[in-house]
């Protein structure tokens, strides 16, 4: 059973060491310029993130860690758009936004939390425009104001 293990995180750590880049088209490649499928893992700014590419486009879940590496974000991409739920974490490792993507426009109701857990904001967005009541809310929880918007249908 240990050498199991062994073999798949060895052959987990090739596949997020393999070098890719993006091409001038966006996608993945390795160095022979061969559309990559990977779990790849990169550094920018502080930030390490893992991602998986199939046939050169992000495809499936994200993570994205700090510097200690503590999760920070978390989501899921399709055909190299943000996807459906994404979360954010603050510093207390606890959730600070959830947010919701279609085909990498703000979809859905998205909400933000404060360091104690407590809601303080809630959006609604519609294919990337903000629609519907948004809400503000004090550290009770309670609504504190709010804002409509109309959907328009350009």
């Amino acid at each position: 059973m240990k050498q199991v293990i062994i073999v798949v995180a060895f052959s987990l750590l090739g596949l997020m060491g393999y070098a890719q880049k993006q091409n001038d088209k966006g996608l993945y490649v390795d160095n022979d310029g061969k559309l990559l499928s990977a779990v790849i893992s990169s550094l920018n700014n502080g930030i390490r993130s893992e991602l998986t590419i199939l046939n050169g486009v992000a495809e499936g879940t994200a993570n994205y860690y700090d510097e200690a590496g503590n999760l920070i974000e978390s989501g899921f991409f399709a055909n190299n758009q943000k996807h459906d739920k994404w979360i954010r974490y603050n510093t207390n490792k606890s959730i600070s936004a959830i947010a919701f993507y279609n085909a990498g426009k703000k979809h859905g109701t998205w909400s933000v939390f404060d360091e104690n857990g407590i809601k303080r904001m809630e959006m609604t967005y519609a294919n990337g425009e903000k629609t519907g009541i948004w809400y503000t809310f004090d550290e009770n929880g309670t609504i504190a104001s709010s804002k409509s918007y109309e959907h328009s249908s350009n």
